[in-house]
């Protein structure tokens, strides 16, 4: 009778740290940007919502490019 019992509490114990598990599981955050202007090579500026007041420059980081007042820019394009 004992046998039984500890598989139902096994089995409980499973399902209650599954679902603890699926609880604490992280869902990616979904927003809409759109680039509004390309400041130099690796920078833009993005504005969020339809409204487009938001806005925040983001730069990218790997990106090896000139800056806008660099003294190669005429060779860059």
């Amino acid at each position: 009778m004992a046998r039984p019992r500890a598989v139902v509490v096994a089995i409980l114990a499973a399902a209650s740290l599954g679902g603890w598990r699926l609880g604490q599981a992280r869902h990616a955050a979904t927003a809409e940007w759109t680039v509004v202007r390309v400041l130099d090579g690796d920078t833009i500026e993005v504005a969020h919502g339809s409204s487009g007041n938001d806005t925040d420059t983001i730069r990218l980081l790997g990106i090896d490019t000139p800056d806008s007042a660099g003294h190669h820019l005429d060779y860059a394009s």
